[in-house]
């Protein structure tokens, strides 16, 4: 996952009010208000978080391959072992990279618990047009290229138009209609109403 991606997940979280910042949980629950200064120490706690996470991560899946392929050839397991003894590695190391994530995904919202509310929960409306003003016209159309280039794929290995490979058409169909719907209802929330 992307870096700054992930980092920017994470600052949206923050909206600008006035010199201080409103965090919300979620795009529809209520908010408090927090300083900037507290603001960024969550924002570096993350970033350094992360950055520490991402690197753990990455040894540990080269130690959760690399393990499994010494044993194999120290002929302490046999090869036969070898698919098993990989996933399971990997499965043990999944874990605790998802309970780490959501304990800094969470921080925030944890030190903020007893904080008094500064504005109310979001309306359903008002969660949609937030979620959809979050949501950028390249993000819509990095997934309608996906999409294209998954049907490509699998266009190039089977005759999509042959028994159940008529689902790729299918599924892509679904795909482009919901992509289209999202890119509408960007359009209409981004537009001024009358």
């Amino acid at each position: 996952m992307n870096n700054q991606y992930v980092y920017e997940l994470f600052s949206r979280r923050f909206e600008p009010d006035g010199s201080d910042y409103l965090f919300r949980t979620s795009v529809k629950a209520p908010a408090v208000r927090v300083t900037a200064s507290e603001r960024d120490r969550f924002l570096a706690e993350f970033r350094r978080g992360w950055r520490l996470l991402r690197w753990a991560m990455l040894a540990a899946v080269v130690i959760a391959i690399g393990l499994p392929g010494f044993l194999i050839l120290a002929s302490i397991v046999p090869e036969a072992w070898l698919q098993p003894l990989v996933w399971g590695s990997l499965a043990v190391v999944a874990v605790p990279y998802f309970v780490i994530y959501h304990r800094l995904w969470t921080a925030p919202a944890t030190a903020l618990r007893g904080r008094a509310q500064a504005a109310p929960a979001r309306s359903p409306r008002e969660a949609r047009k937030s979620a959809l003003d979050r949501l950028t016209w390249g993000q819509l159309g990095m997934a309608a290229l996906l999409f294209a280039a998954a049907l490509w794929r699998a266009g190039a290995r089977s005759n999509l138009l042959v028994g159940w490979n008529r689902l790729w058409l299918v599924g892509a169909g679904v795909a482009v209609l919901v992509i289209a719907v999202q890119a509408f209802r960007k359009w209409r929330s981004s537009t001024p109403q009358s």
